[in-house]
C-alpha cells in the first residue's frame, strides 16, 4: 500500500516520480478518473469474481482505503465536476450525478449504452448517450438534453474531455478509417477538427498537451489550439512491452496523472453452458446472438475489416459462416421466423433504425417492415404473426415495447408496454398468447407478463431485479438475468387465461454482460445456454500515479 501526497497547493516534486495503488476484482480496469484537484481517484470494480455487477470506489491519495459509492451498482464511465465536489457517471439507462459529500445519484438524462462525460466549468456536461450517437449536452443540474456535436461520416462520438478553457472539448469518433480519430470541438460551435487518425480517446496534460494511447503506449502530443492541429513529435510517457498495453489514463488539472497496463485480454467470449453452469465450449463473441427453431443455426451481427456491421449465419452443426447483408448501412439483432425461413433485423439504410425483413439464403432480397422517425430494435417473432420490437425516440430515450403484424403491414401496430419508463427486452410464450419484458418502472429493471394480445394487467415474475427475458422452447420456462449477471429461471403454467409463477431460482453465474442493449444468450431446446459473458480480471494490474512528470 502507497500513501501519496495530494497535490494541492504545494509544488510538485522536482523530480518525478511514479507510485501504484493497488485495486480490486474489476471486469473494466479502464475505467478510473482523478479528480481535477489530484486530491481523489474513482474507479470502477466488481462485487466478486462471479458477478458483473460493478459500483464505483472512492479513495483519497492521501489515504489508503477505498469506500465504495453508495447507488452506484452497475456504474461505468465515472469522470468528475470541475469543483472536484461531485462525480458523474452512466449506470442502466441514464446519466447520474453524484455529490461525493453524501447524498444518492441525481438522474439527468437518459443514455442508454453510453460511453464517458465530460464536466465543463459553466456547468454543462457533455456526455455520449448511446452506441450510435453523436455528443449531447445537459446542465448538471438537470434540464433537457440536446446535441452539441453532429455525426457526419462517423458512427457515434464518445469519450470527451475538457480543455482547460473550459469551452474547447476533445473526443473520440468511431467510423471508417477515413473518419475515425481524435478531434477538437467547441461548445460555441464550428466543425469539429481531426487531429489524428487513432483508435485511442485522450485526455488534455495542461492547456496545450494531449495524452493519448498509440500503439499500445501512452504518448503525450503537443496541441496547437488555434491551429486545430498537433504539432511537434510525440514523447512517450508508457512505453507497451511485450504483452503489455496502456488500456486507461486520466490526468488532473494540477499535472498529477495515472495510467494503467493490461497483458490480461479480457473481454466477452460467446459461451456454451450447460444448465447447471459447467462449461462445454468457448467460441467467439457474436453479437445479438438468436438461435434458429431447430437450434442448428445462429444468426447475429458482426463487423468487418472494414467498419461493415451486417448479420451473419453460422451453421452449428457443420460449421462454417455465411454473410446475409450486404448494404454499406448498419444492420443487426435479427430475429428468426417461427418457420425458420426468413429473418427480420434492424437497419439504419434511412437514416435511422427501421425493421427490415430478408429471406434466408437469398442476399439483396430484403424489404422494409416497420419505418417511422424513431428507432425501432426487433426483439422477438411469435407464431401468430407479430413481430415485438422496442421503438425509442430519436435519442434513443423512452423506450417502449410494441408489436406489428408481419402479414398486414396497415394494421396499427400494438402498444405492448408504453410508459414514461423504461421498457427494454422482451419476448413471446412459443404459442403467442404471452409476452414478458422487463420494465423499470418500480425503480429499477425487473421481469413482468401481461397476456397478448389484450393484455389483462401485469403479473411480476422476478422479485430482486432481471432483465432479458426469454421463455423456453416448451413454455415451461422463464429465463432472465440477475443484476450480477446470474442466469435465472422461473417455472410457469399457461392454462386458458390464467398464469401461474414460482420463484425464480438461480441456474449460474453467466457473467452476462451488465449493459444489456438486445438478447445477450440464446438457450436451446434440450437447455444449453450460449451466453456473452464477461471475464472478471481477479488480480488487475496496478494504477501507476505519477507525480514531477512536468520537471
Amino acid at each position: 500500500t502507497y500513501v501519496l501526497a495530494p497535490a494541492r497547493e504545494a509544488a510538485l516534486p522536482t523530480r518525478e516520480i511514479r507510485l501504484q495503488l493497488v485495486t480490486p476484482a474489476t471486469l473494466a480496469p479502464e475505467q478510473f478518473a482523478l479528480s481535477p484537484d489530484a486530491r481523489y481517484i474513482v474507479f470502477a470494480a466488481s462485487e466478486s469474481l462471479e458477478s458483473t455487477q460493478q459500483r464505483l470506489y472512492l479513495r483519497a491519495l492521501d489515504g489508503t482505503e477505498a469506500r465504495p459509492l453508495t447507488g452506484t451498482d452497475g456504474a461505468r464511465y465515472p469522470f468528475w465536476s470541475p469543483d472536484s465536489r461531485s462525480i458523474g457517471f452512466m449506470a442502466a439507462d441514464s446519466l447520474y450525478r453524484l455529490d461525493i459529500d453524501g447524498g444518492r445519484p441525481q438522474p439527468l438524462a437518459s443514455a442508454p449504452s453510453g460511453f464517458g462525460g465530460a464536466w465543463a466549468p459553466d456547468g454543462t456536461i457533455l456526455f455520449n448517450p448511446d452506441t450510435l450517437t453523436p455528443l449531447y449536452g445537459v446542465p448538471a443540474s438537470g434540464g433537457t438534453a440536446s446535441p452539441v456535436t453532429a455525426l457526419e461520416h462517423q458512427r457515434n462520438h464518445r469519450f470527451p474531455s475538457f480543455l482547460p478553457d473550459g469551452r474547447h472539448f476533445l473526443f473520440y469518433a468511431q467510423g471508417d478509417t477515413e473518419a475515425s480519430g481524435i478531434y477538437l470541438g467547441s461548445l460555441d460551435g464550428g466543425t469539429p477538427k481531426r487531429l489524428a487518425a487513432t483508435e485511442s480517446r485522450a485526455v488534455p496534460l495542461g492547456a496545450d498537451r494531449v495524452m493519448l494511447g498509440q500503439g499500445g503506449a501512452l504518448v503525450v502530443r503537443r496541441l496547437d489550439v488555434e491551429r486545430g492541429a498537433f504539432v511537434g513529435e510525440p514523447e512517450t510517457l508508457a512505453s507497451a512491452t511485450g504483452d503489455d498495453g496502456v488500456i486507461g489514463f486520466t490526468a488532473s488539472a494540477t499535472g498529477v496523472l495515472a495510467y494503467r497496463t493490461s497483458n490480461n485480454r479480457l473481454g466477452i467470449a460467446a459461451t456454451w453452458f450447460d444448465a447447471s453452469g459447467g462449461v462445454l465450449r468457448t467460441d467467439e463473441y457474436t453479437n445479438g446472438p438468436a438461435l434458429s427453431p431447430d437450434d442448428r443455426f445462429l444468426a447475429y451481427d458482426a463487423t468487418d475489416k472494414d467498419g461493415n456491421r451486417d448479420v451473419w449465419l453460422k451453421d452449428l452443426r457443420r460449421g462454417g459462416v455465411t454473410r446475409l447483408t450486404i448494404d454499406p448501412a448498419v444492420d443487426g439483432y435479427p430475429v428468426w421466423s417461427p418457420d425458420g425461413e426468413q429473418l427480420i433485423f434492424e437497419s439504419q439504410r434511412r437514416g435511422n433504425f427501421d425493421l427490415w425483413i430478408a429471406p434466408v439464403g437469398r442476399v439483396g432480397e430484403e424489404r422494409l417492415l416497420v419505418g417511422t422517425p424513431a428507432q425501432e430494435i426487433p426483439l422477438d417473432w411469435s407464431v401468430t404473426g407479430y413481430v415485438l420490437y422496442r421503438r425509442s425516440n430519436e435519442t434513443y430515450g423512452d423506450s417502449d415495447l410494441l408489436a406489428a403484424s408481419v402479414l398486414d403491414r396497415d394494421r396499427p401496430p400494438i402498444v405492448v408496454a408504453a410508459s414514461p419508463f423504461e421498457e427494454r427486452i422482451g419476448s413471446f410464450s412459443p404459442d403467442g398468447r404471452w409476452v414478458a419484458y422487463d420494465t423499470q418502472r418500480s425503480g429499477r429493471f425487473e421481469i413482468v407478463v401481461q397476456a397478448f394480445p389484450e393484455s389483462r394487467g401485469e403479473l411480476s415474475v422476478s422479485t430482486d431485479g432481471g432483465i432479458a427475458p426469454l421463455w423456453s422452447k416448451d413454455g415451461s420456462e422463464i429465463y432472465f438475468t440477475a443484476p450480477g449477471g446470474q442466469m435465472m429461471a422461473a417455472r410457469v403454467t399457461t392454462e386458458g387465461s390464467t398464469f401461474a409463477v414460482e420463484k425464480p431460482v438461480q441456474l449460474f453465474a453467466a457473467r452476462v454482460r451488465p449493459q444489456q442493449f438486445n438478447q445477450e444468450y440464446a438457450v436451446t431446446e434440450d437447455r444449453r445456454f450460449l451466453v456473452n459473458s464477461y471475464q472478471v480480471d481477479a488480480n488487475p494490474t496496478p494504477i501507476t500515479v505519477v507525480l514531477g512528470w512536468r520537471q
